[in-house]
């Protein structure tokens, strides 16, 4: 998926995480943290005895010419890290607006075999947290 601010980057992951936590009757725990120039969230989701964790971070939409590095950051465990998440411009070198996506790699080489998606898709994130919570696909 492709973005046209940081703020609707990070929305997406809100939203497939609240739309699965809601159809799986699951309470998240929520951990926001404002920053200077960016926003940062740890999500937990519980099932039973099954945890995953969702850690990201990104900079503000009015922050983004005052840093140096990329626009975000982002991991996803049970509750070892098992994929990294980084924000930034599909393009790198779009001007003057450039379309954000989240992309996705794994932690472990071993996994890098695997076939995923190189930019996070709304139904691989979904597949992802119901194979983590051990949840039947419907």
């Amino acid at each position: 998926m492709k973005f046209k601010t940081t703020e609707e980057a990070a929305n997406f992951i809100l939203r497939i995480l609240g739309e699965e936590a809601t159809r799986f009757n699951i309470v998240p725990d929520v951990k926001p943290v404002k920053k200077s120039r960016s926003n940062e969230l740890t999500i937990r989701l519980k099932q039973d005895e099954r945890t995953l964790y969702i850690r990201f971070n990104w900079v503000r939409d009015e922050c983004i010419g005052t840093f140096d590095y990329g626009t975000g950051y982002g991991s996803l465990g049970s509750p070892k890290t098992e994929w990294h998440l980084e924000l930034g411009p599909e393009n790198p070198g779009a001007v003057p607006d450039p379309l954000y996506c989240w992309s996705l790699r794994p932690s472990d080489e071993s996994l890098a075999k695997v076939s995923h998606p190189r930019i996070l898709e709304e139904e691989w994130l979904r597949r992802w947290i119901q194979k983590k919570l051990a949840i039947e696909h419907e």
